[in-house]
């Protein structure tokens, strides 16, 4: 799941900032085509991180209420979220001028690394106390033995 809310932000990033690098004026039909995938890869970093940051909450503690209370938080951070996009995307469009071609550009160019950030963000987040999300002592899940992935230092219950 971790690798999840990190790989969504990357991909997000990779599709706005190549989508940037395909504008063109009069653009051809295959060049159009192309784009599709591109969307797509973008697209899939959202669908990769989203659904997963109300369950990172959630599971980031070991009270059932205070793991609501954090879900309630990434539904007001969304929120917030999508306000400061919305304003970024209007402040870039307005640099472009009279110029469709330079609007898409600046958007296109100047939301990939806001996205490059979040996957920053979700890296550091990674590194979060491993004791936060261990089940209480005595749980029945905490009495099982530590498993070892294969290639992944870190132990999983």
């Amino acid at each position: 799941m971790r690798r999840l809310c990190l790989l969504g932000p990357v991909l997000l990033a990779a599709g706005l900032f190549a989508q940037g690098l395909l504008q063109r004026e009069q653009a051809p039909l295959w060049l159009v085509a192309v784009w599709v995938p591109v969307l797509l890869v973008a697209g899939a970093g959202i669908g990769l991180a989203y659904p997963h940051l109300s369950v990172a909450a959630m599971s980031s503690t070991r009270d059932p209420e205070e793991g609501g209370r954090a879900a309630a938080g990434i539904a007001t951070v969304t929120s917030l979220s999508i306000a400061f996009g919305t304003a970024v995307a209007g402040a870039l469009v307005n640099l472009g001028g009279g110029s469709m071609l330079d609007s898409a550009r600046y958007v296109l160019f100047g939301l990939a690394p806001l996205c490059a950030i979040g996957a920053l963000t979700a890296h550091a987040a990674n590194r979060t106390d491993p004791s936060l999300t261990a089940p209480p002592t005595g749980s029945p899940s905490s009495t099982r033995p530590a498993t070892r992935a294969a290639g992944d230092g870190r132990s999983q219950q």
